[in-house]
Parts: C-alpha cells; structure tokens; sequence
C-alpha cells in the first residue's frame, strides 16, 4: 500500500495539523494487485459488484472526459490507528469536467476529488433504496449499517479535503 502522507508532503487529501493525538484521516492507494482484489468484497461484500459497477456508471453520467481505465482504491484511517474506518475509488489522474443536472453543479474535479464524490453518490443511493425497502434491495438490509458507517467515513474524510467546497457543491 501507498501512504499518501509520505510520498506527498502538499497532498489535498491532508490537513496540515500535526498535534500529538491527531485525528485526521487519510487516504492510502492500495497497489498491491492481491489487495486490490480483495479490497470491494472486504469492504462491500456480495454488494461489491453493484457498487463498483454503479461508482463507473456515475462517472460516465457526470463526466464526458471519462473513458475508462484503471481506478484506485484507497482505504482511508485516522493517522493514530490502525482500523481502516472506509474506502473510496478513484479514477485515473488527470481533471474531469463534471455536470450534475440534479443539483445544477457543473465544474472541474481532480481524479481524487471525482472518486470522493462518485463513491459518496453511490453509498448514498444504495443505503436509500435498502431504507426504503425497494424491491430489488430488500436482501441487502443487514448491509445498511455497514453502509452507513462507511459513508459516513468518506463524508468526515471530504469534509477535511482541500476540495471540499467542489465536493459539498458536487453532492448537495
């Protein structure tokens, strides 16, 4: 795994807080391939392969630079602790071009802020239709607290991003 606080000291998934009990929470690039293939089903089980394919989906309705390749997984943790509390995917570098007709955000998204709010998209439309007992996710209710912790991750680690105003304009 790739620490993202080692390799890059101006990185905007980092607060620049350095107190002794540090509460931060940062993102870690999972490269190892054995991990990366664990990485879904560890944190989504048998929903892995709905979400996955729902984050892609998104990402084509927002963005019309996407043209596919290979995404990155991060885990993210607080800085003092050894739990990964989430997770997000991010596309492949480079800036995006987003538009969100819902909610009338049009604007540029780095790869990392374009993940962020893809993976928010996606948990806040599966955890919906688990709650509201829609009919193809009725199966999935014991998934919904796992969900819902996991989003809330995500959330608490973009409201720290250097990108926050693009992500809270993005997902509003």
């Amino acid at each position: 795994m790739k620490n993202h606080e080692a390799d890059n000291k101006e990185n905007p998934t980092l607060n620049n807080s350095f107190e002794e009990h540090d509460e931060r929470i940062v993102s870690i690039l999972v490269t190892d391939e054995t991990e990366r293939m664990k990485f879904l089903p560890h944190y989504l089980g048998v929903l892995c392969v709905h979400i996955e394919s729902y984050i892609y989906k998104l990402m084509r309705s927002f963005s019309k630079d996407y043209d596919g390749g290979e995404w990155g997984f991060c885990r993210l943790k607080k800085i003092h602790c050894d739990n990964f509390k989430g997770f997000y995917m991010r596309p492949p570098e480079g800036k995006y071009q987003f538009s969100c007709s819902g909610n009338y955000f049009d604007g540029e998204l780095s790869a990392d802020t374009a993940g962020i709010v893809v993976t928010l998209y996606a948990l806040n439309i599966f955890i919906a239709c688990i709650y509201c007992k829609h009919d193809a996710f009725k199966t999935f209710i014991d998934k919904l607290p796992t969900l819902q912790k996991l989003y809330d991750a995500l959330y608490e680690f973009a409201r720290e991003h250097a990108e926050w105003k693009l992500i809270r304009a993005a997902i509003d």
